[in-house]
């Protein structure tokens, strides 16, 4: 057997330690790249979530959410009246009320039978006038 000479084995060990102390930093780094990944990845599941809450909320709305009450009966012009608001009348047989709307021209309904879809105005009746109602839908019968 041949001797090992104690420099080759040191020199051996010094290769050895340069290696891990390479190895050790590649370690480090790779920590690192893979924070810097799970950060990035939080910070997009965070963006997301939060653009969906976002758009949640403002689908919601804070307006009324009344989809409004149907009402069956014929179509009229107001004409001169003491209450004064309203473009058309709806009279059901039973009830009368005083109708607008702003998305509906209520003319092409005049002196025929329908069923409206609306909601009531706040602050209506006055001057012992009818229920002030907002049309949103117009169907013929």
């Amino acid at each position: 057997m041949r001797p090992i000479r104690l420099t080759k084995v040191i020199g051996f060990f010094k290769k050895l330690k340069a290696q891990s102390i390479n190895l050790k930093f590649l370690l480090q780094d790779c920590k690192a790249y893979l924070g810097a990944i799970v950060k990035i990845v939080v910070m997009k599941l965070f963006s997301k979530i939060a653009i969906g809450i976002i758009i949640l909320f403002s689908s919601c709305g804070t307006g009324n959410t009344d989809k409004g009450q149907q009402y069956s009966g014929i179509i009229e012009p107001t004409g001169i009246t003491s209450y004064q608001y309203g473009t058309h009348t709806l009279d059901t047989g039973d009830e009368f009320y005083a109708l607008k709307s702003e998305v509906i021209d209520l003319s092409q309904y005049e002196g025929k039978k329908v069923t409206i879809t609306a909601t009531e105005i706040e602050g209506y009746p006055v001057d012992g006038g009818p229920v002030y109602l907002n049309v949103t839908k117009v169907k013929n019968q």
